[in-house]
C-alpha cells in the first residue's frame, strides 16, 4: 500500500492511526514526484493507542516522523532518506516512545549554524530495541557571524536514552565555516542526561570540523550514572567516545582501532579489552580477532570467556546481539563466563525466547539454506504424509513477524521480503515441532 503525497503537506495525526503492515506487504508514506518533498507523519497530542508496523517513512522534508506530546508504538520500519532544519532528520521527539527493530538510516539535517541528530533527536525517554541506526548525516556551515556546531550524526538524547541489541554504524557529524569557530560532537550518539547501552555495536562514525571535534563514536555530556556493557566500540574517527561531565560504567566491552583515543575522559572500566590500555580490574590490551564487519570475535580471541565473572545487578538480557545464550564456556573449560564484546561465542541459541527448549525431545531442531541470506532460502523438514503445518517466525525479541498456513509440502522457499538483517527464530507446528534459527545479511 503506498500513501503519497501530491505537494508539500503534512499528515497530521490527533487520533489513532493504526497502519499496520506485514513483511510481503509494508506500508509505503512518500511522495509522489522527485523534485518536491513532504512534511511527514506528525503525531499532535494525538490519543494513545497509534501504532506503526512494516511502514516505510521516506523523503519528508520536517522529519519523517515529528512526534509531539504523543506516544505510538513504533516497530518494523523503515525510516529513510527524509531531512529535517534544526532537529531530528529522521525521527523527532519530544515524548518518551520505544522503537523496536526498525532502521533509521539516510536522513540528514543541513543548516547555518546548529543542528541536532541527523537520525534521530529526542528529548523524552528514547528506547532502541533491535535497531540499525545508519549513514545518518548533520551537517551545519557558518556565515560571517555565527559559528557552526554539528551534535549527534546518530542520535542526539537530550532526555535519558536506552539501547539494546542496536547497530550504531556510519553516521557523521560535520560542522564547517569558512573563517570562525566550527564544533562537531557525537558522531554515532550525542547525549546530555544519561545512556544505558547493552549488546550494541557503534562503528564507523565520524566527526568532521576545523576547530573541535570529539567523540566520533559516543559523546557523553550527560549529567548522571551511564553505563556501557558488553559493547563494541570500534574503528571510529576522533575518539571511541569522549566523556565530558558525565559518570560512567564501562563493563565488559571491546575498544579497538578508534582513532585519536578509544575512550577520552574518565570512567569506570572493568572487564574491558581497551586498545593500548586503560587502568581498571580486568582489563586487557589485545587484538580481540574480529571476523567480519558485524564484529564477531574469532573463537581464539582473547576476549573469549574473560567479562565479569559476577554480573550480578548488570541487568543483562539472558542473550546476546544474535538471540544466542548470554553466558557460555566459549573456551571449553568447564567454567562459563561472559565473553567481552556483543556476542557470545559458540553459544546455543537462547531457545526461551518463543518459550521453547530445543534439548526438548519432542522439538526437531531444522536447518535452512543458505543461512545466512540476503534474497531467500529454502526451509526443509520431513514430511512424508504431507502433513498440514503453520510456519512462524519470529524476531529474537520474540515478536511475530511472519506466518503461514497450511503447508502441506517438505520444503519453503522463503522470501527475505521486508525484513532487515538480523537473527530470526522459525517454528513449524504441525504432526510434529520443529524450530531453527534463520540469519538475514
Amino acid at each position: 500500500m503506498n500513501v503519497l503525497a501530491n505537494g508539500n503537506y503534512i499528515f497530521e495525526v490527533v487520533g489513532i492511526l493504526s497502519a499496520i503492515g506485514s513483511i510481503q506487504d509494508s506500508i509505503n508514506f512518500s511522495k509522489t514526484d522527485s523534485i518536491n518533498g513532504w512534511k511527514g507523519i506528525f503525531f499532535n497530542y494525538s490519543v494513545p493507542g497509534s501504532e506503526l508496523s512494516y511502514c516505510k517513512i521516506e523523503y519528508s522534508l520536517s522529519a519523517g516522523l515529528y512526534i509531539d506530546s504523543s506516544n505510538p508504538i513504533i516497530r518494523n520500519c523503515r525510516i529513510s532518506n527524509n531531512s529535517n532544519n534544526n532537529f531530528g532528520g529522521g525521527i523527532y521527539s519530544n515524548a518518551d516512545i520505544t522503537i523496536e527493530e526498525c532502521v533509521v538510516s539516510n536522513n540528514s539535517i543541513s543548516k547555518e549554524a546548529s543542528a541536532y541528530g541527523g537520525g534521530i533527536y529526542s528529548s523524552g525517554h528514547l528506547k532502541l530495541n533491535n535497531c540499525k541506526i545508519l549513514n545518518n548525516t548533520v551537517y551545519t556551515y557558518g556565515s560571517s557571524t555565527n559559528g557552526s556546531y554539528s551534535y549527534g550524526g546518530g542520535i542526539y538524547a537530550d532526555g535519558p536514552l536506552t539501547i539494546t541489541n542496536t547497530y550504531i554504524d556510519g553516521n557523521i557529524s560535520h560542522a564547517t565555516h569558512s573563517w570562525g569557530n566550527n564544533r562537531s560532537k557525537g558522531g554515532g550518539i550525542h547525549f546530555s542526561a544519561n545512556l544505558d547501552i547493552i549488546n550494541s555495536v557503534i562503528t564507523n562514525n565520524v566527526v568532521i570540523a576545523g576547530t573541535s571535534k570529539h567523540g566520533g563514536g559516543i559523546f557523553a555530556n550527560g549529567d548522571e550514572i551511564s553505563s556501557i556493557i558488553n559493547c563494541v566500540i570500534s574503528d571510529n574517527i576522533y575518539h571511541g567516545i569522549y566523556i565530558g561531565n558525565d559518570t560512567i560504567n564501562i563493563i565488559n566491552s571491546i575498544f579497538w582501532e578508534n582513532s585519536v583515543s578509544q575512550i577520552s575522559g574518565e570512567a569506570n572500566v572493568y572487564y574491558c579489552d581497551i586498545q593500548n590500555g586503560f587502568n581498571g580490574v580486568g582489563n586487557i590490551n589485545l587484538n580481540p580477532l574480529f571476523i567480519d564487519d558485524s564484529y564477531h570475535i574469532s573463537e581464539y580471541s582473547p576476549c573469549v570467556d574473560v567479562g565479569n565473572p559476577d554480573t550480578t545487578g548488570l541487568n543483562l538480557p539472558l542473550w546476546d546481539m544474535e538471540g544466542n545464550i548470554r553466558i557460555w564456556d566459549g573456551d571449553g573449560n568447564g567454567v562459563a563466563i561472559i565473553d567481552m564484546g556483543s556476542y557470545e561465542v559458540g553459544a546455543p541459541i537462547y531457545t526461551e525466547i518463543i518459550n521453547h527448549d530445543l534439548k526438548d525431545p519432542k522439538v526437531i531442531n531444522i536447518q535452512n539454506y543458505p543461512n545466512p541470506f540476503s534474497t531467500n532460502t529454502t526451509i526443509n523438514f520431513p514430511n512424508p504424509t504431507n502433513s498440514k503445518y503453520k510456519l512462524s517466525v519470529f524476531s529474537i525479541s520474540g515478536n511475530k513477524v511472519f506466518e503461514m498456513d497450511n503447508i502441506t509440502s517438505d520444503k519453503i522457499e522463503f522470501k527475505k521480503g521486508n525484513l532487515p538483517k538480523g537473527v530470526y527464530l522459525i517454528e513449524l507446528k504441525g504432526e510434529k515441532l520443529f524450530r531453527g534459527k534463520m540469519v538475514v545479511k
